[in-house]
């Protein structure tokens, strides 16, 4: 009765824990192709996006394990950067990422795990999120996108269960 009712407990508990899908990146990155100038057409908000316009990114490869970082966010009244190193987490793939921001000077260094979850074959367009389903980018090489892009990769990240619905457009 006992063994039943550990059972029975044991069964109901794991019923109510959603299982979060891990997520899963693509197959391999070429960092020479993904390097240089990335506009975000859409991302979730952040802290450190809020009464930005528009979003870049811009990467360049410090060597085979690292790649420089460099964040800009276009406002109204001007423009912030943030700047950071990126560290290749899976040589296999290249595409898990860990990064370290350097703020206020390099005193508050926060980290945050990015992996590349979709990019097409002539590296134009990239999803790239973050494995607590906080951060979600939908990148370009341009200041636009296929709507059926948007549309794939939108889909994508909704399926490993990122919050698709509170997207922000930037307005290039």
């Amino acid at each position: 009765m006992k063994k039943l009712l550990i059972l029975i407990i044991a069964t109901s508990f794991s019923l109510t824990v959603k299982a979060k899908k891990p997520l899963e990146t693509v197959d391999y990155v070429d960092l020479n192709r993904y390097m240089g100038k990335w506009y975000a057409l859409k991302s979730l908000p952040q802290i450190f996006t809020i009464g930005c316009k528009y979003q870049t990114a811009e990467y360049k490869l410090l060597s085979n394990q690292e790649v420089s970082v460099l964040n800009t966010c276009i406002r109204s009244f001007g423009s912030s950067q943030v700047k950071g190193v990126a560290t290749v987490d899976n040589a296999q793939t290249n595409a898990d990422l860990s990064v370290q921001f350097k703020l206020f000077g390099g005193i508050f260094r926060p980290k945050g795990d990015y992996k590349i979850l979709a990019l097409d074959e002539d590296y134009q367009y990239v999803l790239v999120g973050s494995e607590n389903l906080k951060s979600l980018w939908l990148m370009s090489r341009d200041k636009t996108m296929p709507d059926e892009i948007v549309k794939e990769y939108i889909l994508i990240a909704k399926e490993f269960g990122f919050k698709t619905n509170e997207l922000v457009d930037s307005h290039f």
